[in-house]
């Protein structure tokens, strides 16, 4: 039997987001495929945009391209094709800005070209902005609108859209990013963290997310999806965990002499944990520090308790897993519920942190399997 080595154990802290979801193929990242500016447009400098291809394959519909420049002018077109190329989205900009009165326009200001040959189904789409109407000016970055476009199946890509979102947190349809999610008919049912969102402007529900690793096989729409706890690694180094459990009993005499015991008070379980110091507070759209997740602030604002009561204080679970790295003895989980802080030392020279708290459970729950999580 192998032994427990701190180098095979890994810690992490969770929380305890729960819910459930399903998949929207009419909000699978056709409408928001990303545009970035390779050349600022300015005095003597035409502008150059990339609008990239879509992140799922529409199968039919149409979309949209909205400009504006630093004047403030807008223009957006009618509904393009979703197979479109080159030459008819530049039409349908031509005739946009033509509608709009836009000053000085001149039909082929704006000129495409394509990487693929169907336009922005198969490859990147670029802009350029070389005629006298639109050149020596900034632009903001062009904005495409899918909503219109249709598809049958969501194929493997980065991009999920959402409905029927049902959270255990404060906003209740508000995806958090760094939450993780199974789809039910995916093959292999890979665990997906969401790296970035998509909300609804007048309610801030999540409709669109963006996931790591990517969708493994085709989905469907409206197929099942269950939301799991937001989970963090924690960099142990030269630190430790350690655990007490404590029991209470009392003692009953009769005439002075021992004669029964009694079960006493519940004790709560005892935690102690020394972790790497790296930084208190984490910059915008960095992983979670491990304060921020005790405390439950900053990038881990939207952290649900893991207490089932969620009136108790905020509480997060210790989850521990000893991967056996040779012969054939099974992988260890265990999980310290409900723990919450009560002190945290902060020493710079060491670069580390020591927390200690307590877990609103008596013990530690063990669970023996196959291949824990994380564990190759």
């Amino acid at each position: 039997m192998a032994r427990i080595e701190l180098r095979n154990t890994t810690i992490y802290l969770q929380d305890g987001l729960s819910g459930s979801g399903q998949v929207d193929i009419g909000n699978s990242a056709f409408s928001t495929p990303a545009t970035s500016t390779t050349t600022e447009g300015e005095v003597g400098t035409d502008e150059v945009q990339v609008i990239s291809q879509f992140t799922r394959a529409p199968s039919g519909g149409t979309y949209t391209l909205s400009f504006e420049d630093e004047d403030g002018n807008q223009v957006t077109t009618a509904g393009i094709a979703y197979n479109a190329v080159a030459a008819t989205i530049e039409g349908a900009i031509d005739t946009a800005f033509t509608t709009a009165a836009y000053p000085s326009w001149s039909n082929g200001d704006i000129t495409v070209a394509e990487a693929g040959t169907l336009g922005l189904s198969d490859g990147d789409v670029t802009l350029t902005f070389d005629g006298t109407s639109v050149d020596d000016k900034d632009w903001l970055p062009t904005i495409p609108n899918g909503a219109s476009l249709t598809g049958v199946t969501v194929s493997s890509g980065t991009s999920v859209g959402l409905q029927s979102v049902s959270l255990n947190s404060d906003n209740a349809d508000l995806v958090p990013i760094g939450c993780r999610f199974t789809i039910a008919t995916e093959t292999g049912n890979p665990e997906h963290t969401v790296t970035a969102r998509d909300n609804n402007l007048d309610d801030a529900a999540t409709l669109r997310v963006n996931v790591t690793p990517a969708i493994a096989s085709a989905v469907s729409d409206s197929d099942a999806i269950t939301f799991l706890p937001q989970r963090l690694q924690i960099k142990i180094g030269d630190g430790d965990l350690t655990w007490t459990e404590s029991r209470e009993f009392t003692y009953d005499l009769d005439r002075d002499l021992l004669d029964t015991v009694r079960q006493g008070e519940e004790q709560p379980l005892e935690i102690d944990l020394n972790f790497i110091y790296e930084y208190v507070a984490t910059e915008a759209n960095q992983e979670v520090t491990p304060v921020e997740a005790l405390k439950r602030i900053g990038e881990a604002s939207e952290w649900v308790s893991s207490s089932s009561d969620l009136c108790e204080p905020y509480a997060v679970d210790l989850f521990v897993v000893n991967c056996q790295p040779c012969g054939t003895d099974q992988d260890e989980e265990l999980l310290f519920q409900d723990f919450r802080y009560e002190s945290l030392e902060y020493s710079i020279r060491d670069a580390a942190i020591a927390v200690s708290g307590r877990c609103n459970v008596t013990d530690v729950t063990a669970t023996r399997t196959a291949t824990g999580w994380g564990c190759s």
